[in-house]
Parts: C-alpha cells; sequence; structure tokens
C-alpha cells in the first residue's frame, strides 16, 4: 500500500473515520511537546555519555507484550468537519495498543499489534503547548473497537533495525482519501525509526525508505538523526530524532475518494505532509559481531505532524466549474508505554452462594496465578 487512505463520509462516521488519522497515545495529562529535553527512566547522577559508534537495534524476544498508549491531538480544516474560513475543528484520539512478540527467527521477529481500547473525543479548543486536556471540555463521540481492530489490528515482522519484512491483517481499503500517512503501518508507533545498518555516534545522521508516511519512490523522505547516548550502570538510552516528508498526489473521483481508474477521474488531492518525531530508546549494551550496539525498546516517543493540501472536485452547485478546497491539518502525538491495571474478582459474602460463571472465573484466576 503506497499511502494512507481515508474515507470521510459525513455523520457519525465520519468523526470514526479521523481515528484512522489516528497516529496516536498516552494519558491526556501527559505532556505532548516535550521534545528531545524530556527525561528518560533511568535517568540519574550517574548517566555518562557514549562517545564511541554503537550500532542500533530493537530487541524483540518471545513472548514479550509491551503495551502503548497513543494520544494524538488534531487542529485543523478539514470536510466535513470544517472549510477554510471557519473556527478550526479540534479533535482527539486515543488508542491502547499491545504488542506480541509471536516469534523470532532469521526472518527477524513477528510482533502481533492489537487495539484494546479507543476513544475519540471532540474538543473545545486546542489544548495548550503542554498538550494537556481539561476532561470537561471533552465530547467523547462513540466509536466502535471492532471498526478500529479491523483497520489497525495485524501482525508485522521486523529486523533488527525496525525494517519491515512483512504485514499481515491490517484492512485500510475503505478509506478512500490518501492524506500521506499508511494507516496500515499505524503500529509503528512504536518503533517509528528504522536504524542505521552501521553503528553510528552522537549526531550522525542517515536517510532510510519506510515509515509512518509509507513507502512511496520519489515521494516519500526520511531522515534520522541520533541526538544523543548515554549509559547508567547497564542501561543504556539513544535519543533518535526523524524529519519525514509526503508529496501527495492522488486522482480523486466524484465521491472524492482516490481513484487509481482513469474513466472515474473528476478531480484532484496535491500537497505536502511532514513529519517530525524525538524518540527515547532504552536497553543494554549488545556485543554483535558486526560492531558494538544497543539493543531495546523504545520507552517514549513525541511526534508533529503537518498537512498541506488542496482538493479540487466539480463543483456541485455550478455546473462546468471547478470547487477547491484548501485541507491544513496539524497534529501533536505521544506515545508511552503502561500497564494495565488489574482486575480482581468481586468480593463474595460470607454464606453467599456465587454464580456458576463467576466461581468458574475465580479458579481460572486462583490457577493461572500459581
Amino acid at each position: 500500500m503506497s499511502g494512507s487512505r481515508l474515507r470521510l463520509p459525513y455523520g457519525a462516521a465520519a468523526l470514526c473515520g479521523i481515528v484512522a488519522l489516528g497516529l496516536t497515545t498516552a494519558r491526556a495529562a501527559v505532556p505532548v511537546g516535550a521534545g528531545s529535553g524530556s527525561t528518560p527512566r533511568g535517568y540519574g547522577a550517574n548517566v555518562k555519555p557514549v562517545t564511541s559508534p554503537m550500532r542500533l537495534t530493537y530487541q524483540y524476544r518471545v513472548g514479550d507484550v509491551r503495551r502503548y498508549k497513543v494520544l494524538g491531538l488534531f487542529t485543523g480544516h478539514f470536510p466535513p468537519f470544517a472549510k477554510a474560513g471557519s473556527p478550526p475543528i479540534h479533535l482527539m484520539t486515543l488508542l491502547d495498543y499491545a504488542a506480541t512478540v509471536k516469534k523470532v527467527s532469521e526472518k527477524g521477529a513477528d510482533v502481533e499489534f492489537n487495539v484494546e481500547n479507543a476513544t475519540l473525543g471532540v474538543l473545545e479548543k486546542e489544548p495548550g503547548a503542554d498538550g494537556k486536556v481539561d476532561p470537561s471540555s471533552v465530547a467523547e463521540y462513540p466509536i466502535g473497537l471492532a471498526q478500529v481492530q479491523k483497520i489497525f489490528n495485524a501482525t508485522a515482522t521486523f529486523r533488527p533495525n525496525g525494517a519491515i519484512v512483512s504485514i499481515k491483517g491490517g484492512d485500510a481499503s475503505n478509506l478512500k482519501i490518501d492524506l500521506g500517512i499508511d494507516l496500515r503501518k499505524l503500529f509503528l508507533v512504536t518503533a517509528p525509526v528504522i536504524f542505521a545498518d552501521k553503528p553510528v555516534k552522537s549526531g550522525e545522521e542517515w536517510t532510510f525508505d519506510d515509515g509512518l508516511l509509507g513507502s512511496k519512490p520519489g515521494k516519500t523522505v526520511y531522515t534520522g538523526h541520533l541526538l544523543s547516548l548515554s549509559a547508567a550502570g547497564a542501561s543504556v538510552t539513544a535519543i533518535v530524532s526523524q524529519q519525514a516528508a509526503s508529496f501527495v498526489d492522488s486522482k480523486l473521483d466524484k465521491e472524492g475518494n482516490s481513484t487509481d481508474k482513469v474513466a472515474d477521474v473528476v478531480g484532484s488531492l496535491v500537497g505536502k505532509v511532514s513529519l517530525s518525531a524525538t524518540s527515547h530508546l532504552v536497553g543494554s549494551a549488545d556485543p554483535a559481531p558486526n560492531g558494538p550496539g544497543v539493543g531495546g525498546r523504545m520507552e517514549s516517543s513525541h511526534m508533529a505532524l503537518t498537512a498541506n493540501l488542496k482538493r479540487t472536485l466539480p463543483d456541485p452547485e455550478q455546473p462546468g466549474k471547478q470547487e477547491i478546497t484548501d485541507i491544513d491539518i496539524t497534529a501533536r502525538l505521544t506515545v508511552t508505554p503502561f500497564t494495565p491495571p488489574l482486575k480482581h474478582a468481586p468480593a463474595i459474602k460470607h454464606g453467599a452462594v456465587a454464580p456458576k460463571d463467576r466461581v468458574g472465573a475465580t479458579a481460572k484466576s486462583s490457577e493461572s496465578s500459581k
């Protein structure tokens, strides 16, 4: 799939569809704009800079389960929500992602991604620079979890440097408007950078060809940058940034959906989508035979996205004329790991008879805790 495609119908389905923009995570109280100056877990007075080049890799072990919260804050003008010249709309999306390592082989690591919870909200106003959202200002909109899972649940095979070997599952076929984001690869919020195939040191850059904006030769560009590399005891932290751009040039049918059928083309969608991100990789030293390295998992990531597009379609009120719509979107995205609260079986009062299904559930819980 060359890029994201998002259908924006009217009404409730339209609001549900914006979750497909869903580059998102973390509690609403988590600041979004922390950037490279934030302090990763494990930092303290004993932190020492690592000056020698290191090979960066993602470390996957069979059975590992990592959960991430993804918060997305979107502001802008995009039909049918808000048109140019009108006040912008402000949206919030929250996704809970579980990443389970199913298999590790010479081909790579098979990681199963499952969306466990999804929330969509309309905000009264754009959050401030700290990204905090006042819960009282959110109008939560109902959205079907099964619909979100159909789009985003997938199993991906990763090479150690983060390059994708294959993807199974995920279905964005009903999301038709190309906004320069590869929605089937939304799980890449948990591994947003493809690392260099050689050891690098602080300050060095490298290019790669795939990511959240998809892989379109000549139309997508990615650059990674190792900002810093530090060690605290056995723990090593790499702070990595990326800059990415996708150039959108889609043909549209009469309904405004992207199409490859020449006979159906009546309009176009052109423009540019830009993405910048800063991520923390936390792990341990890995004395690989092809150079000293760091193997770990992403601890947090902060992203910023902007889209500036121009849509041209026949004007429904003036036959023979074209209607040009400016679409502008800015998004702040935060990804953080989390541990879900433990679910406890309800207490049974002394002398009461527990329902059969509850007794069974309690028994299973007891067995699993052994």
